[in-house]
């Protein structure tokens, strides 16, 4: 099978931008299509959209019992939402992604114990490589900190695998309701001590981890890199943060602002873009996030990066934000805050496309340039002296 989208489009999502200027960030902007058409949804998505409505929805649909848990239950209704998505929920790894490798990529799982529980721990890596060690990503996912599970059959991580020869790893950390903050903020951040501790045995280079995810993993990335820096150990190279939360409930750093005027939907498309509302009085938001929150205070940090008083000294960052995403605002005011605090940051908004979009890979042609802006970034990260002997992964 071949994607649904041609290499002349990948091509245009690479290398043509304009730009746009954000709370001191220079934003870059990609489309797929020249195309100037405003407010409207990228036709390679709008197509997808299309073939996913004869599925069936994970959500179960909006009757007095969903209501009412909504309301005085949420806890609950996020687990009975996980449950019935088993096997549905959208990801790299559904039977629609197509897998783009050409090189056998190996895939192995380990169970550790990272924080009080055991945690899977999956990876991915080219099965021959020129370099003595490689660099590694540690991939949180998405999921609203309530939902998703790596399988070991991420066709988006396998790709930046081979195309990186990178070392990949996905971990499988603890969820809400169940298990409130910081608990998956401590299992991300001792998988990050854990690579680094054993980078001999993974045959990686210890100065080159990057850390990355999207929307609930782009925030536990952003706040991992925050917490490396606060204990001094300064051990993340890259924070890839792609639809990233990273104000929740109402907090809000000094400058922010989130108005409806910076999202332009034609009338043709608001069915299909979908409800764009401030995430601060967005009430399915708050269904999922309270629970992970717990009782903390949202202007903590750890739960809200962009309320860190200061934010010198982290690792260079890529921002990948999405034109239809409510998200969007304060992703991209995170990246002015790096930059405004010396951090050089790739900030990229992709057009046409919205929160989900990453997922749609090998469908959607913004998905595998996600996949390769990635790859750059990795593979611009200085090398330790040593490291370019040729080296054989065996099986």
């Amino acid at each position: 099978m071949t994607r649904a989208y041609d290499n002349a489009t990948l091509r245009r999502l690479l290398n043509e931008e304009e730009h746009a200027e954000v709370n001191g960030a220079d934003i870059l902007l990609k489309k797929a299509t020249p195309d100037d058409r405003p407010g409207y949804l990228d036709p390679w998505l709008l197509s997808r959209e299309e073939e996913l409505r004869k599925l069936p929805s994970p959500v179960p649909k909006p009757g007095l019992t969903f209501l009412w848990s909504m309301l005085f239950r949420p806890e609950k209704l996020l687990i009975q939402i996980r449950d019935t998505a088993q096997g549905i929920v959208l990801s790299p790894d559904a039977d629609s992604a197509i897998d783009l490798t050409t090189e056998e990529v190996l895939v192995f799982r380990q169970e550790l114990v990272l924080w009080k529980k055991t945690n899977t721990l999956w990876r991915y890596e080219k099965k021959a490589t020129s370099q003595a060690r490689r660099p590694c990503l540690l991939h949180l996912h998405g999921g609203g900190f309530f939902a998703g599970k790596p399988t070991g059959h991420d066709r988006f991580l396998k790709y930046i695998a081979e195309q990186a020869d990178a070392v990949v790893f996905d971990l499988d950390y603890s969820l809400s309701p169940e298990h409130k903050f910081p608990h998956a903020v401590n299992e991300a951040y001792a998988a990050v001590r854990h690579i680094h501790d054993h980078a001999d045995e993974y045959g990686i280079d210890p100065v080159r981890i990057a850390i990355g995810g999207g929307s609930a993993g782009g925030n536990l990335s952003a706040v991992t890199a925050l917490r490396a820096k606060a204990e001094g150990t300064p051990i993340i190279a890259l924070q890839i943060l792609m639809n990233a939360v990273v104000m929740m409930g109402t907090s809000r750093p000094p400058g922010y602002t989130w108005s409806p005027a910076d999202f332009h939907v034609a009338d043709a498309m608001k069915k299909h873009a979908g409800r764009i509302v401030d995430p601060a009085r967005d009430r399915n938001l708050k269904v999922m996030l309270d629970p992970y929150r717990g009782g903390e205070s949202t202007d903590n940090p750890y739960l809200s990066p962009a309320m860190a008083e200061d934010l010198t000294g982290l690792p260079r960052a890529l921002v990948i934000t999405a034109e239809m995403d409510s998200l969007r605002p304060q992703a991209e005011h995170y990246a002015g805050q790096l930059v405004q605090a010396g951090v050089p940051v790739k900030a990229i908004r992709y057009l046409g496309i919205k929160h989900d979009t990453p997922a749609h890979f090998s469908q959607v042609p913004q998905a595998e340039a996600i996949a390769l802006e990635i790859v750059a970034a990795i593979n611009d990260l200085p090398a330790a002296p040593g490291t370019d002997a040729i080296h054989q992964k065996g099986t």
